[in-house]
């Protein structure tokens, strides 16, 4: 059984946004860059006023555009890595937490109904049954 060592929403590490590109990066496991140095997303100038916040940033020398989707009510996202105090390859710590998801999409954002979204809400209504929230 995974263990969440100390986890408390008020102790949940640091606050962040997750960000879902229309991409795979091919990684060394070990290697760890700053992403906010290199990544900066802006918001649009083609953004309407009343409207959601249009986003763009630059990947890689290719244009993204996104929108922010929070999570619903009483969810919290997290992010988490093993945990270097344990010996238990289960146990997790929580290096940082989310309420919004950050979708982007190549030249133009990604619609409401994208398949990202569509399985995130899938998965929620699952939670929701399991646990009865």
């Amino acid at each position: 059984m995974t263990k969440i060592a100390g986890f408390t929403e008020k102790a949940g590490g640091t606050a962040t946004t997750l960000h879902s590109l229309p991409c795979h990066v091919k990684t060394d496991a070990d290697l760890r860059c700053a992403v906010s140095t290199y990544f900066k997303p802006a918001v649009s100038k083609k953004s309407k006023k009343g409207a959601k916040t249009k986003m763009q940033a630059q990947f890689r020398g290719r244009s993204l555009v996104g929108y922010s989707h929070p999570l619903p009510p009483k969810m919290l996202g997290l992010v988490l890595k093993p945990s270097s105090e344990s010996t238990d390859d289960n146990d997790v710590v929580v290096e940082s937490s989310f309420k919004e998801v950050m979708l982007w999409g190549h030249d133009m954002a990604p619609a409401e109904n994208d398949d990202v979204l569509d399985k995130a809400r899938d998965f929620t209504e699952v939670m929701k049954a399991l646990h009865g929230c």
